[in-house]
């Protein structure tokens, strides 16, 4: 899956892509993402937000038995540190692995993935 954030990020739209991606209604996740954050300006939401948001989503993978791992693509230096940010609040035994990279071929390769498939452009 590939999820591109762009503009500004706020704290409602995470909230939303979470409910979306792993709600009681959603059906079962994908094993990968590649997270996008190449056109983000700013965002609305800092450690707080990140750290509840990625407790949420490991519980969530927990109960389902599923895994998830997350290649964030973080070229500027607000997304990065964010990404950072997001990366260090993630259990590294839990269901979630998260790679972060200022590099968007990077940032794929860590998926196995050469480029963005063609069904996602």
């Amino acid at each position: 899956m590939w999820i591109r954030h762009n503009g500004h990020v706020t704290r409602g739209e995470l909230r939303e892509l979470f409910e979306r991606l792993h709600g009681e209604d959603s059906p079962e996740a994908p094993g990968k993402n590649f997270t996008d954050l190449a056109e983000v300006a700013e965002v609305e939401f800092g450690f707080r937000e990140l750290h509840w948001h990625s407790l949420r989503l490991q519980d969530r993978l927990r109960s389902r038995n599923q895994r998830l791992l997350d290649s964030v693509h973080a070229p500027g230096g607000v997304s990065f540190g964010l990404a950072r940010i997001y990366q260090q609040v993630v259990d590294p035994e839990g269901p979630l692995q998260v790679h972060v990279n200022d590099e968007s071929r990077q940032a794929l390769a860590a998926l196995a993935l050469p480029h963005i498939p063609d069904e996602l452009l």
